[in-house]
């Protein structure tokens, strides 16, 4: 018996969740592509994700670990860029909110600064808005894909 073991990390352990349903959609839609004999999978506390693949002879994991990236490849590019971007948002958001929490902010002679502030706040709160939609169209064809 031969056997490839594949570790995700993740944020949180809803991350790992929905990656551990488009695993087990991908990797068990495989099984007999690739001849594996067993398939687990194991999601942390932490939002680690541990797959484990048996396969019935070293041909067939060597014909899986040539093709394995291209399944999940959409995977990691669609989850990590995007949360990477909603972070990025609330970053900005975070900084423009504390410089609000200025004193002297909203003095007359920072009005026009003020002004700038509020208006990149808004652009901002609407691109986590859309990003976090974009995130929910991922985290539902995932959710699909395990139906």
């Amino acid at each position: 018996m031969f056997g490839k073991i594949l570790n995700f990390r993740f944020p949180s352990v809803s991350e790992a969740k929905l990656a551990a349903s488009f695993c087990s959609e991908k990797f068990g839609s495989k099984i007999s592509d690739y001849n594996i004999i067993g398939l687990n999978i194991f999601i942390s506390q932490l939002g680690d994700l541990n797959v484990s693949i048996k396969f019935e002879n070293s041909n067939a994991l060597n014909k899986f670990e040539t093709n394995y990236e291209e399944i999940i490849s959409d995977l990691k590019k669609s989850l990590t860029y995007s949360e990477k971007k909603i972070l990025e948002f609330e970053k900005e958001k975070k900084l423009l909110e504390i410089e609000m929490l200025n004193q002297n902010f909203y003095s007359s002679n920072n009005q026009k600064r003020a002004q700038e502030v509020n208006v990149n706040l808004q652009k901002v709160l609407i691109q986590i808005a859309e990003e976090e939609k974009v995130w929910e169209k991922i985290v539902e064809s995932i959710e699909l894909i395990s139906k």
